[in-house]
């Protein structure tokens, strides 16, 4: 019989290892699809069923992480330097990749719509 196996990295639902907090760079990036957009414009980045929101250090990998669950993700800048001197932990478990319990919507800079 063959197994199969399932690869969950981090920020999942299940109880991860704990992350010490770092400061983060200036800016860092979330792929999103469209159809959220507003609530985030309203209530932040929330984890929506993992431990964590996941963040990039560039847009590119943004974009990338984005396109798993949509064909047109929407990049958002995150003001992380600014969020984490408000109180924002951010974690950084692997090289471009960051952590954070939830990001408010005062440090989102949304695309202008169209």
């Amino acid at each position: 019989h063959g197994k199969r196996r399932i690869r969950a990295l981090y920020g999942h639902s299940i109880v991860c290892p704990t992350y010490e907090p770092v400061t983060p760079p200036q800016a860092l990036y979330h792929g999103t699809t469209p159809d959220v957009v507003d609530a985030i414009r309203s209530d932040g980045l929330r984890p929506m069923g993992l431990q964590y929101v996941h963040l990039a250090a560039t847009v590119e990998l943004a974009r990338h992480i984005g396109l798993r669950r949509t064909s047109s993700p929407i990049i958002l800048r995150v003001n992380a330097l600014e969020a984490h001197a408000h109180g924002v932990r951010f974690y950084n478990p692997e090289t471009d990749i960051f952590l954070s319990e939830f990001i408010p919507p005062e440090f989102i800079e949304f695309p202008e719509q169209r």
